[in-house]
């Protein structure tokens, strides 16, 4: 019932929708057991060097106003990323509910780099269903969008783009409609973007920004109608987005689960099948 409240009569009802995101739920399994997440470190590769310098400029921002280690986040390979994805996809996750998983918060115990080209095919074999989309769609006709990189890990989330540019989303679950004004599903990304981890009974994102470059100051991450997006909170496959556009407003989004791309199988060689199965 809130959640239809808050999609509705969202401008009327700013306060049930944010005592709705407060609420607490019930705590999921993790996404990775220990072992699971030691079998997976084993196949990744760490190289800060190499790491810094895919970077790129942002290097020092991330090092520095993040405080992530380098030597602690690993280059991710494909085959090793698509079997975390089948676990989500197994489970019935959303992509808000992989990423804000405990693994990755500050005390978390996984950092992981996932470079374009592993992106490219990801992009290929599964749908996401992110807001931070791999190749969106600009609406602006000046070139590809695609994304150059995505961190996790240590308590943030980072995502970079070649350059800032707007898209519309092709999901309709992020489309937001403001009554007498229609609806709007265009987003904008930025040569970077960033957002905190929350973890706990309220997991979800927080202080969401971007950064136009390195010594640019941090601006927000701009939704429908040019809203301000400043905080995520994950409640099961929901999330409400907290933003602001004259007026805070939270708008409750019913997210569609991580999906296989027609054709694509689970990989029945996994490590993780095949590392669970190994005697101890």
């Amino acid at each position: 019932m809130i959640d239809f409240l808050c999609r509705r009569i969202a401008p009327l009802a700013v306060g049930l929708c944010v005592l709705a995101a407060r609420m607490p739920v019930r705590a999921a399994a993790p996404l990775l057991s220990p072992d699971e997440v030691r079998a997976l470190e084993s196949r990744m590769v760490h190289d800060p060097a190499r790491l810094r310098a895919r970077l790129g400029a942002f290097s020092g921002w991330i090092t520095g106003h993040e405080h992530v280690d380098l030597a602690r986040v690993g280059f991710a390979p494909y085959d090793a990323l698509a079997c975390v994805l089948d676990r989500a996809v197994e489970r019935g996750l959303t992509s808000s509910q992989m990423f804000s998983d405990p693994l990755f918060a500050r005390g978390g115990g996984l950092s992981l780099f996932v470079d374009r080209d592993v992106l490219e095919a990801v992009e290929r074999d599964y749908d996401l269903h992110s807001v931070f989309l791999i190749d969106p769609r600009p609406t602006d006709g000046k070139g590809p969008l695609g994304m150059s990189f995505f961190l996790i890990g240590q308590g943030v989330l980072v995502l970079s783009y070649p350059r800032a540019g707007a898209f519309d989303h092709p999901d309709a679950a992020f489309r937001v409609s403001v009554p007498m004004f229609g609806s709007s599903r265009e987003y904008e990304v930025a040569p970077l973007i960033r957002m905190d981890i929350v973890e706990g009974p309220a997991p979800g994102f927080d202080h969401v920004g971007t950064l136009a470059a390195p010594g640019a100051p941090l601006e927000d991450f701009v939704g429908p109608w040019n809203a301000s997006i400043r905080s995520i909170a994950v409640r099961g496959s929901h999330i409400d987005v907290h933003a602001h556009l004259v007026f805070g407003r939270t708008q409750t989004i019913d997210v569609p689960r991580i999906q296989r791309r027609p054709g694509r199988a689970a990989d029945a060689a996994c490590f993780l099948h095949r590392d669970a199965a190994a005697p101890p």
